[in-house]
């Protein structure tokens, strides 16, 4: 009859030892990094072609310091817009414009508190280094010997707009329009240059500086409206909190830092 009461004793003190074990030794075993739904998160990151080199820098830096692995898909502005329109699952974007963010918060398909402005861009006339064309200025582009210009087209990416409105700031467009060859993002514009099926390119500084060879010079910022760039989460996401962080992480000191070695402003905004 007293058996009873001391088997309950001792359960009793079992339950208390396993609760406090899990008590102290749960925070050492948990990752806390973006919440028990993103424990081991996997961001697709929808990135626009014009700054797919450093966000590829900027994602392997994020990958080290959180328990998440980054996806990248890219390609122009516009294109990668109309895949989120059609539900395409990607958790984050990163836009070449304001605008196109803009439009997809208005149509409901991104997380409105999560728009962040990240960097503003600036255009460059690029050449090979194996060319014998001298091009200090947008004037120049009306040499003889120029024939080809390539530049993304300005239906579908910011850094083409931005080249046709420096042209026609300037009283070229008309004049050159015969001569330009319309590519589908500004990374394939270079691409056109580099492997010599244009002779000149009007790209992101950004990608001038990557490249790493070649000859350029900036285009006046005065010629065209400031391509201020901005990123946001996505709605369909199933990682929101990971892709919060992701914005967080680019937008601050090492993103920053990264963002500025490849020539980007991140400090001046005009959009609101």
């Amino acid at each position: 009859m007293l058996q009873k009461p001391i088997v309950r004793i001792v359960l009793a003190i079992l339950v208390l030892t396993v609760f406090l074990g899990a008590c102290v030794l749960g925070p050492m075993f948990y990752d806390f990094s973006f919440g028990a739904s993103d424990d081991t998160a996997e961001l697709t990151v929808a990135v626009s072609a014009s700054v797919l080199p450093v966000f590829e820098r900027i994602a392997d830096a994020f990958e080290d310091q959180y328990n998440a692995e980054v996806s990248l898909t890219s390609g122009s502005t516009e294109q990668l817009a109309q895949q989120i329109e059609s539900g395409a699952p990607v958790d984050l974007f990163v836009s070449a414009d304001v605008e196109t963010i803009e439009r997809l918060d208005e149509s409901r398909w991104i997380v409105s508190d999560s728009i962040s402005f990240y960097a503003r861009g600036s255009l460059a006339l690029w050449t090979r280094d194996d060319s014998d064309l001298e091009i200090t200025s947008l004037d120049d582009l009306t040499q003889s010997d120029i024939q080809r210009i390539a530049i993304a087209n300005p239906d579908y990416a910011p850094y083409g707009a931005a080249a046709r409105e420096a042209l026609q700031s300037v009283g070229l467009w008309d004049e050159l329009e015969d001569r330009i060859i319309l590519t589908q993002n500004v990374r394939a514009a270079q691409e056109t240059a580099a492997t010599g099926n244009a002779d000149v390119a009007i790209v992101a500084v950004s990608l001038a500086i990557e490249a790493g060879e070649g000859n350029w010079v900036v285009v006046p910022e005065e010629l065209y409206e400031p391509i201020d760039q901005s990123m946001a989460v996505v709605v369909r996401t199933t990682h929101e909190d990971a892709a919060r962080t992701f914005i967080e992480f680019t937008t601050g000191p090492e993103g920053r830092a990264l963002l500025e070695d490849v020539g980007f402003d991140v400090d001046q905004r005009d959009a609101p």
